[in-house]
């Protein structure tokens, strides 16, 4: 319980890294990255990590605020190139390498499919299966 409420106490307070910090490995890799999915993480290491996001009693909605955030500072970083405006400003080396290799249909693709992925939880659809769809529409469009 009280890695629950100091992960709390770290997003609700603004300290976005120490709350990432508390993230799953799998999840760093897919969400904090500069590389493509399945060069950073296997699918297999990803359901391992969502695995231990009950043990730090974080849900899978807070993984997906947190890959939006990061797919957010790409698309900040790609249009106006200042890292002054990025929320992750410590990951700048893998959201800059991300912006060059993702186009911004890419990056919209893959916050669409972040949000689709949250749609179909809400509407219980196999957790296992909507992961893997996000994952490889995730891989896809970091080729």
């Amino acid at each position: 319980m009280r890695e629950h409420d100091d992960l709390s106490a770290a997003r609700g307070s603004g300290k976005l890294l120490e709350a990432k910090k508390r993230l799953p490995h799998g999840f760093k890799l897919i969400c904090f990255s500069g590389e493509a999915p399945q060069e950073a993480v296997s699918f297999s290491e990803l359901l391992e990590s969502i695995a231990k996001l009950e043990e730090y009693k974080l849900s899978i909605k807070d993984c997906f605020g947190f890959m939006q955030m990061w797919y957010r500072d790409i698309l900040i970083f790609k249009a106006t190139r200042d890292p002054n405006l990025l929320i992750f400003a410590e990951e700048y080396s893998a959201i800059s390498k991300v912006a060059q290799t993702c186009g911004y249909n890419e990056i919209n693709r893959i916050l669409e499919a972040i949000n689709t992925a949250s749609a179909r939880l809400d509407a219980n659809v196999n957790f296992q299966l909507t992961l893997e769809l996000l994952w490889l529409t995730i891989r896809e469009c970091q080729k």
